[in-house]
């Protein structure tokens, strides 16, 4: 009997195995076996490619996010202690009725209608 005619599972070449990464302990697959096992690696590959895509995308957005953050911060928050302490001026200023260039250290409020138009004045 001829081994052409063998019948059997048609079984992929042992060197055509080695040569596409198979494990030489184990017997070669059968074709339908060896396209199965490489459309599944193809297809890990292919979801692989997708996340890291997503990943990468989510990461910029992300960053542009912290990014817009920082500069409407730095905006709103700017000048350091001066800063903080001229806004917390105008703030308090602005609780009790003052203008900003009525805080100073020798400018006291009186309600002596003799101290003149603004009601301020000034120690000696």
């Amino acid at each position: 009997m001829p081994q052409d005619n063998a019948v059997g599972p048609n079984l992929v070449p042992r060197k055509f195995w080695l040569l596409v990464g198979g494990n030489t302990l184990s017997p070669p697959p059968t074709w339908n076996r060896l396209f199965t096992m490489t459309e599944e690696r193809n297809k890990a590959e292919r979801d692989k490619k997708i996340e890291e895509r997503e990943f990468q995308a989510a990461a910029k957005k992300a960053k542009a996010e912290l990014e817009a953050t920082k500069q409407a911060y730095k905006e709103e928050y700017g000048g350091g202690l001066a800063g903080w302490k001229q806004r917390r001026r105008m703030a308090e200023g602005a609780e009790v009725g003052q203008k900003e260039d009525d805080t100073g250290r020798g400018v006291q409020r009186t309600n002596n209608p003799d101290a003149g138009e603004t009601g301020l004045e000034t120690s000696a």
